[in-house]
């Protein structure tokens, strides 16, 4: 921090320290102006302390220290196998403010040279073997891929048969969204794209992440056959995005060893650091409020059944055109770990919570209206038979009554001997 007068010498006059200010980088692209931190220095503890580990440790923990190492030291390697191979896409740190003065000249009016032709995207993806099958297999149940510039950036429409990808874009972006719709309609082919709003919110939630999850372990998948045929201008976008972790999570198990693509462990470690991430409070927000504004009530109406069409569902989720299911092995472990299944975000936790107690709240209303219409109806039934069995009961009494009498035809006799004189 320069000395100017301003700082300077009116602070010493007055006998003020100046505050502490520290600037810093975000991911060494976005710089962040100066915060005042406070007027208090640093402290840094001493960790400098020699602790006794050899008497302290047994056996066990010592074997346990060394399977440790045996981990890190594995993981280390896969680390270091990657970052030698991620300096070829390295990229300048200016080039994020080149692309922004770049695309701010297009803001008015978007050349019509730029606009992509479907050949281009069916070229790409027919150099990746996971996405020209996913698309063989679109293909083989009527579904074409269209360009259409009514999308914002991709659509499967099941009703029209089709897949649109906005044409006013990059050809990498458009590839991406055309394999992610691939791979969409891969999920309703195989019973897995149900709608996450048919299962209890719990079982929702995690509907929810798992098949975002599986669409982004397409697309990394894609994009790294795609730099294995040559086309390394993918996987550097994937390198240089926000997506970055998920791409290092399938490239450390693949450089590794390269079965891993096939039998699905790559793509499992993809889906594992989806869940790691902030994505899941993002995802969560948005279905939550689909849940606010849904009045439609469960698909499936049982706790229970949702738990377990949720694991058929996940287990199904996996499976790939070819290779393993990545997902089959996991789905139990899925199901009850807290990683894939807390809310970590507080705020979506509140209203899931609410989300949750207002369902319960409304099904225990209909059951007390269903249980209080019961008892209105077995009353009325009740009465109805009370009344029809007292007026059975009074005939019965007058039919006996009539067979107790002794009737005399006294009157008749008289009229009848009367008549006989005259």
């Amino acid at each position: 921090m320069a000395n100017t007068p301003d700082n300077t010498d009116a602070p010493k006059k007055a006998g003020y320290k100046p505050t502490c200010r520290m600037a810093y980088s975000i991911n060494n692209t976005q710089p962040v102006e100066c915060t005042i931190i406070s007027d208090q220095p640093f402290f840094y503890m001493d960790d400098v302390l020699d602790f006794e580990d050899e008497a302290i440790l047994s056996e066990d923990d010592v074997k346990l220290y060394e399977s440790l190492d045996i981990e890190i030291a594995e993981l280390k390697t896969k680390i270091n196998s990657y970052e030698r191979l991620s300096l070829d896409f390295a990229q300048p740190r200016d080039k994020a403010l080149q692309d922004f003065i770049v695309s701010t000249k297009n803001l008015n009016a978007v050349s019509e040279s730029q606009k992509i032709e479907l050949s281009q995207i069916l070229g790409v993806l027919s150099q990746s073997r996971y996405a020209s099958a996913l698309y063989s297999h679109a293909q083989s149940k009527g579904i074409n891929i269209l360009l259409s510039k009514q999308v914002e950036r991709s659509l499967l429409d099941k009703e029209a048969e089709s897949i649109f990808i906005q044409p006013m874009q990059t050809l990498e972006k458009a590839v991406f969204a055309a394999i992610k719709e691939l791979r969409r309609f891969w999920q309703n082919t195989q019973g897995t794209g149900i709608h996450p709003l048919a299962f209890h919110p719990d079982q929702a939630v995690l509907v929810n992440r798992a098949q975002i999850a599986d669409l982004q372990t397409a697309i990394i998948r894609s994009a790294w056959e795609l730099k294995l045929a040559g086309e390394k201008s993918y996987w550097s976008i994937i390198e240089n995005s926000p997506h970055s972790d998920l791409g290092r999570a399938f490239a450390r198990e693949a450089l590794t060893d390269f079965r891993t693509i096939n039998n699905g462990k790559a793509c499992s470690a993809v889906f594992e650091t989806w869940f790691l991430s902030d994505r899941c409070s993002i995802e969560d927000r948005n279905l939550i409020q689909m849940m606010l504004g849904e009045y439609e009530g469960y698909m499936i109406d049982h706790a229970q059944s949702s738990k377990m069409v949720s694991i058929d569902l996940i287990t199904q989720l996996g499976s790939q055109p070819f290779g393993k299911n990545y997902l089959a092995p996991y789905a139990q472990m899925i199901l009850n770990d807290p990683i894939f299944t807390d809310v970590r975000d507080r705020s979506n936790a509140n209203f899931l919570w609410f989300i949750k107690f207002e369902r319960s709240f409304e099904d225990a209303e209909q059951e007390l209206q269903t249980h209080s219409l019961d008892q209105e109806r077995d009353i009325h039934h009740a009465f109805f038979e009370n009344k029809d069995n007292h007026e059975n009961m009074g005939q019965e009494e007058d039919t006996q009554n009539d067979a107790n009498v002794i009737r005399i035809n006294f009157a008749s006799d008289r009229s009848h001997a009367s008549e006989q004189k005259s």
